[in-house]
């Protein structure tokens, strides 16, 4: 397999329609183990539970298995049956970023690699996210160059991976409720302007954007009025946008995206 170019096994149980609990599974993880590559798999929306791929993983511990998606399907699942798993890594491609956060209070940041779901995602709408994600954890400049590529890097060229230390995100976090209300009526915004898939009208994100534009306005916004300036900024452009022609309109809700990344991520003291 590497003689021909090939990296890694993608696998995607949804749209390929079978399970983990076959023998076939079994056969391809073995395949990868012995040409010492990575298995990515999707475990993101559409997923059922997926305790089958953590008994093939604890099968096959010397296999490179990455969890793309947060493992949001089945995420709490994973971290904690595949909490002594040496080489599962989990990828950041995530519209949310709360599971972003919250893979971050569950797993080691050096389990953590950044994917930005091209060409569904937008890469700096994701690194932007991940990176604020990196930064609320308290990663230094090192920690987040693994997270950006380093520990990627090692697990395809089939070296080791940087050690795995604590969580860095406590599981509790103090929350600020202004920002919170920009970001649930963002991404509220971001699931209507989606209906119908990426050709759908994006523009049913409008009254959801205006609710948290008005959340903006805060006369007494408190220590959010600085974040609260600048994600109105964002969304100034983000109207802009929905009000372009087709296609442009789509990038729009990345530019949401990444407000809402924003204000989940705001440093809040508590």
């Amino acid at each position: 397999m590497p003689r021909r170019g090939a990296r890694g096994i993608k696998l995607h149980p949804r749209a390929q329609s079978f399970g983990f609990d076959t023998a076939v599974a079994g056969e391809i993880f073995a395949v990868a183990r012995d040409a010492g590559v990575p298995v990515l798999v999707h475990a993101g929306r559409g997923m059922p539970r997926m305790d089958a791929l953590a008994d093939l993983a604890l099968r096959f511990p010397d296999v490179t298995l990455v969890l793309a998606h947060t493992a949001l399907a089945d995420q709490g699942m994973f971290a904690t049956r595949l909490a002594g798993h040496p080489r599962v890594l989990y990828d950041t491609a995530c519209l949310s970023p709360y599971d972003v956060m919250e893979l971050f209070a569950r797993v080691p940041a050096e389990r953590v690699v950044f994917a930005s779901d091209v060409p569904y995602g937008r890469p700096t709408v994701g690194l932007y996210q991940t990176l604020r994600v990196a930064a609320l954890a308290g990663l230094s400049m090192e920690e987040r160059a693994l997270v950006t590529g380093g520990t990627m890097a090692a697990a395809l060229d089939g070296r080791q991976l940087p050690a795995p230390q604590a969580p860095r995100l406590a599981r509790i976090r103090p929350v600020d409720g202004t920002l919170a209300r920009v970001a649930s009526y963002l991404m509220m915004g971001i699931a209507a302007g989606l209906i119908g898939g990426m050709n759908g009208d994006v523009t049913l994100a409008l009254p959801r954007l205006a609710l948290a534009r008005s959340v903006c306005r805060d006369p007494d916004p408190g220590p959010a009025g600085p974040a609260l300036e600048r994600i109105d900024g964002v969304l100034t452009a983000a109207e802009a946008l929905l009000s372009a022609p087709e296609p442009r309109r789509l990038e729009a809700l990345w530019l949401i995206a990444g407000a809402v990344a924003l204000a989940a991520t705001e440093p809040v003291a508590g």
